[in-house]
């Protein structure tokens, strides 16, 4: 039933985007899992396409169609005797059932053959409405002596069709005199005497004796309130014996007659009281349509026409203004003229509407009287509102032709209705899309539209031009005879006015987010480190610490990257003056053991070229010593791993 009423509201708006219909479809659909699938082609270049090939695949397939209305057949209550309304409902799901089959399968379907069916479905009705329609077999042959023929679906609902029309035939004959029968039946109870409670007599006592012998009509002042709680009230005689039902004044009235009297007395057309319908507390439907309203009224309530007005998401006709966002509407700048005068506004170019409306304060603007009207408005969301205004005539013109007017009749306007305010930048769609960039748009902000104009003044709405379109999913660009206007997802502006947001971000390159994964992992590897975590340092700490940060550079040795620290010393300490003399011992010693072995002397030689080489050691001359304010020595010797000279290291 949904992809029907989603394809019949599409069909003649071939230009609708997916994204737009993509979003009608999640507006529409309410079972949650149904929401959930529907949810998973939101990125999809074709979400609505393929959002109903699923859910048509998963709930929409016949067979499961069938299966779920033979189930809640048989899952509803049984039909008790009586209660014809129940057993009219069965009859409609039954003959819902059988349909569906005879549409899907054709006439020969086994499910449509299958006699089983018939029993179980049997088993929800009374006894005697089971032996009526075994008579009615009998009757037409179906069941024969003898014979495999049984009952079949469409038999079943042949007769259950037959018997409701006789139902309502037979409550047709007998609703006509209801209340009096009722109204004599509740007057014998009335009538009836009341047991005498037995008494206490005290001899010789007036006083006891005259209440001795209580008055058998005596009652009670709650059994009075009771009593006329539920008297019967006629409200157009003002009778209190009858009810409207049962009134022989009112039924000589033509329904012309009846109508007027409801409309003029403003009194609810359900049951003729002075609420309105949508307050009205009745429960028993009519015989003849089923409709909740009292059966002399069947015929008013039918010539009581009922305008449909299907309005978008952002456009309600009440005084409460919703606004979603998310869908721009055709709105283009008008000029209305009555007369000498006249009145620059907006209106709203609405497809759904089936009528026209102006706002009452445009109405009071320009003068227009007309006729009084009282109609019935009923949003997409089934709510009824009775609305009582007037039908005007106007012209209108657009902003960039005033000379052109075109005449607009049978416009309706009242109190109680109201438009949403709307909003167009104009100048970020051009820039955001290129298709509108050659187009005569104006910019609106929060303006309130006095016109609405329906299908009932196609030639006003529909397209002068080729649609201008652009990419799926954004706007598209309409000529009508008013002039140009928008149509479709506002999906750069769906955040409200009054937010502001700013966004800051940052890319790093593969290598420096590789070097930072390292660090942190290490956090010993770099520096200068942080802690991020700051802990009290003592001041010898926070000196050495000021030192690394200042002292330490970045050099490359043989192109790697390596860090130079400067020697972390206590600022008060003294200074280091180590004569040659001192060293010379320790240097003459390493001499003689390295004369020894030949090799170890070279690769002596070959390590401390290694450090002059990567820059860790420098040569210098006499002059530079003697001239030096400090000085120490570093001992150097050569160990030897497991007796091999490839494992020759040289220690500092």
């Amino acid at each position: 039933m949904l992809k029907k009423g989603l394809d019949s509201v599409h069909g003649p708006h071939q230009h609708l985007s997916e994204d737009y219909k993509y979003q009608i479809l999640l507006d529409h659909l309410t079972f949650p899992s149904a929401l959930q699938v529907a949810k998973r082609y939101i990125n999809s270049p074709t979400p609505y396409t393929s959002a109903m090939q699923t859910l048509t695949q998963r709930y929409g397939q016949p067979r499961q169609l069938v299966q779920g209305e033979l189930k809640a057949i048989l899952n509803a209550p049984a039909v008790k005797t009586g209660d014809y309304q129940a057993f009219e409902d069965f009859a409609a799901s039954v003959g819902t059932l059988v349909g569906m089959l005879n549409t899907m399968e054709g006439p020969s379907s086994s499910e449509l053959r299958c006699g089983s069916h018939v029993d179980t479905l049997l088993s929800k009705l009374p006894p005697h409405f089971r032996d009526s329609f075994v008579e009615y077999c009998f009757n037409r042959g179906i069941i024969q002596s003898g014979s495999n023929l049984t009952y079949t679906l469409p038999d079943l609902a042949a007769w259950l069709e037959r018997k409701v029309q006789t139902l309502q035939v037979s409550r047709r004959i007998t609703v006509t005199c209801p209340e009096p029968a009722h109204t004599d039946s509740k007057e014998r109870r009335v009538a009836k005497p009341q047991r005498v409670r037995p008494a206490t007599i005290l001899l010789g006592s007036q006083q006891g004796a005259q209440h001795s012998n209580p008055s058998p009509a005596a009652s009670t002042p709650a059994q009075l309130n009771k009593r006329e709680r539920f008297k019967p009230f006629c409200p157009y005689c003002k009778n209190q014996e009858h009810y409207l039902n049962a009134c022989a004044d009112f039924a000589k009235l033509t329904n012309t007659e009846k109508a007027s009297w409801i409309k003029d007395n403003r009194k609810c057309w359900r049951c003729g009281r002075g609420h309105t319908p949508e307050n009205c507390t009745l429960k028993k439907p009519c015989a003849t349509c089923g409709q909740q309203h009292l059966i002399i009224l069947h015929d008013v309530a039918l010539t009581l026409t009922v305008l449909t007005v299907t309005a978008s998401s952002s456009v309600v006709f009440t005084n409460q203004v919703s606004r979603s966002g998310k869908v721009m509407l055709k709105v283009v700048p008008v000029r209305l003229q009555n007369g000498k005068k006249t009145l620059d506004t907006y209106t709203v170019l609405d497809d759904g509407s089936e009528r026209t409306i102006i706002l009452p304060a445009a109405a009071r603007h320009l003068g227009l009287l007309g006729q009084e009207e009282v109609i019935s408005l009923r949003t997409i969301r089934q709510e009824i509102v009775q609305v009582k205004g007037a039908t005007v005539s106007f012209k209108v013109s657009a902003m960039t032709k005033k000379g052109v007017k075109h005449n607009i009749s049978q416009a309706f306007t009242a109190a109680e209705l109201n438009l949403a305010e709307q909003s167009r930048a104009a100048e970020s769609l051009k820039q955001t899309y290129k298709h509108l960039r050659d187009i005569p748009l104006p910019s609106f902000n929060k303006v309130k539209p006095m016109l609405l104009i329906g299908s009932d003044n196609t030639h006003l709405i529909i397209p002068k031009q080729p649609v201008r379109t652009g990419p799926t999913g954004c706007p598209v660009a309409v000529c009508t005879a008013l002039g140009w206007t928008i149509q479709g997802p506002a999906s750069f502006h769906q955040q409200s006015a009054g937010e502001s947001n700013c966004l800051h971000s940052s890319f790093l390159s593969p290598s420096e987010e590789l070097h930072q994964n390292v660090e942190k992992q290490w956090q010993l590897d770099t520096l200068p480190f942080r802690s991020i975590n700051e802990v009290t340092r003592s001041g010898e700490d926070k000196a050495a610490i000021e030192l690394l940060e200042d002292k330490t550079v970045r050099v490359k040795v043989d192109d790697v990257s390596r860090y130079a620290t400067p020697l972390l010393r206590k600022q008060s300490a003294p200074s280091l003056h180590v004569p040659p003399t001192a060293t010379m011992a320790l240097l003459r010693a390493t001499e003689r053991r390295l004369s020894i072995n030949p090799k170890l002397s070279t690769v002596y030689n070959e390590e401390i070229h290694k450090l002059e080489k990567a820059g860790y050691a420098v040569k210098i001359s006499s002059e530079e010593v003697s001239n030096s304010k400090e000085s120490w020595f570093i001992p150097h010797h050569l160990v030897q791993h497991n007796g091999k000279h490839s494992r020759l290291q040289l220690l500092l």
